[in-house]
């Protein structure tokens, strides 16, 4: 039997017909404009609130990197954050010397956490402190990192390593690895405790300093972090990691004086850390977390 429709109806058909093409093409050129988008790169740098220590963590890339574990004391802070960020594996550690406030956390991090990599120095008394013996055990690879050294941590995360130069025999602290971070094509400037010696030696070598971020030396103490090298580094946001009642030399007012021109931040004013977000084209968003 055929069916024959009127002209009415035909003319309905062919609109809904229309529409339909017309909402198809709209559809694909929605999705042709999604895909041409490009994709925005983040990484998440903590300075964790290890009270009179030191610790920071940076994600990017799908990748987790630590660098320092703390104290013993404070370890429960680092465990926290990782619980916090959902972190599972921890691809690198990177201890910058000897002192128990930086290494304290580091068989407790080796006990909890599946870890692929730990970076030291190849010099400073870090080398007698069973921390090679705890990587052996737990079979992480240990890479010893040398003055100018560079590692690519990963696509958008590498470190250049700034000191130390020669070994310091007198004062560990100036054995500290000094690293200038790449993250997304911002600078982070982590100095461990080096004090004024090292300063005036990387002023001398005529490196560029110039950082986003500052980790300030030493626990902002008055022996470390002069003028003339913060005048070189210049950096937008200083980050000074202690607990000053159980340490009150540390955050020193002197110090605080010549970061004038930058935003100073202290982690005990944190409850768990400073938080930042890491774009490109240096853009820097702080996240606060306090309750």
């Amino acid at each position: 039997m055929n069916v024959w429709f009127s002209t009415e109806k035909m003319s309905r058909i062919k609109k809904i017909l229309v529409v339909l093409i017309c909402l198809s093409l709209c559809a694909c050129l929605k999705q042709e404009k999604v895909a041409e988008e490009p994709e925005v790169k983040e990484a998440v740098l903590v300075f964790i609130n290890v009270f009179k220590a030191d610790a920071a963590l940076i994600q990017i890339d799908g990748k987790n990197f630590l660098i320092d574990s703390g104290s013993q004391e404070s370890f429960s802070q680092i465990t926290a954050i990782l619980q916090l960020l959902g972190v599972e594996k921890i691809d690198a550690v990177i201890l910058s010397h000897g002192d128990k406030d930086h290494i304290g956390g580091w068989g407790q991090l080796c006990r909890s956490q599946q870890i692929s990599q730990l970076y030291i120095s190849s010099l400073g008394e870090i080398h007698n402190t069973g921390v090679k013996a705890l990587a052996q055990e737990y079979a992480i690879k240990i890479i010893e990192l040398d003055f100018f050294q560079e590692i690519q941590l990963s696509e958008n995360c590498s470190f250049l390593v700034l000191a130390p130069e020669t070994k310091d025999e007198k004062d560990d602290n100036n054995n500290s690895l000094v690293l200038m971070f790449e993250i997304l094509g911002n600078r982070v400037l982590f100095t461990g405790d080096m004090k004024e010696k090292t300063e005036r030696q990387l002023l001398k070598n005529g490196i560029d300093l110039q950082a986003t971020i500052l980790k300030v030396a030493h626990h902002g103490q008055d022996d470390s972090s002069s003028a003339e090298f913060i005048q070189k580094v210049k950096p937008l946001y200083a980050i000074i990691s202690t607990a000053s009642k159980d340490r009150p030399h540390s955050a020193a007012a002197e110090v605080i004086q010549r970061l004038q021109d930058s935003k100073v931040l202290i982690t005990e004013d944190y409850s768990l850390g400073i938080f930042f977000k890491l774009k490109e084209n240096r853009q820097v968003q702080i996240i606060d977390l306090n309750p």
